[in-house]
């Protein structure tokens, strides 16, 4: 190209412009392959939107499956309670009719030696 503009001729500025234009067209052509080429890099590197899908579906399964887990955990849990509850209200029934059952005994106790006192008074007062 350098050698078309020393000469200044009509006829040689053509060339030197359309050889210049040829190289540029070159060089936009391989800017352009450069350019596909990381294009097509960059959507090999990126997640299709089946892929996505995928592991979002993935993600929900493992997020019910712990889910599921800790509702059997917690009803697991649950019964457990309820079952030490029901002991627990067995023992105080146990332990509130042997109260109960004591109070009515020291109760009785106290009415038989009250009436024995008034027997014994009254039969002291008889002689």
């Amino acid at each position: 190209m350098a050698a078309y503009v020393k000469d200044k001729t009509e006829e040689n500025l053509i060339k030197a412009f359309a050889e210049f234009g040829l190289q540029n067209n070159r060089f936009a052509k391989k800017l352009k392959h450069i350019a596909i080429d990381e294009f097509r890099a960059e959507i090999d590197r990126l997640v299709t939107r089946d892929e996505f899908q995928a592991s979002m579906q993935a993600l929900e399964a493992r997020l019910e499956s712990k889910i599921l887990e800790a509702k059997l955990g917690l009803k697991e849990e649950i019964s457990q309670i309820r079952t030490e509850m029901a002991e627990m209200k067995l023992e105080l029934k146990t332990k509130g009719l042997y109260w109960l059952l004591g109070t009515a005994v020291v109760s009785s106790a106290t009415i038989l030696s009250g009436v024995w006192a008034m027997m014994s008074f009254m039969l002291s007062s008889l002689k």
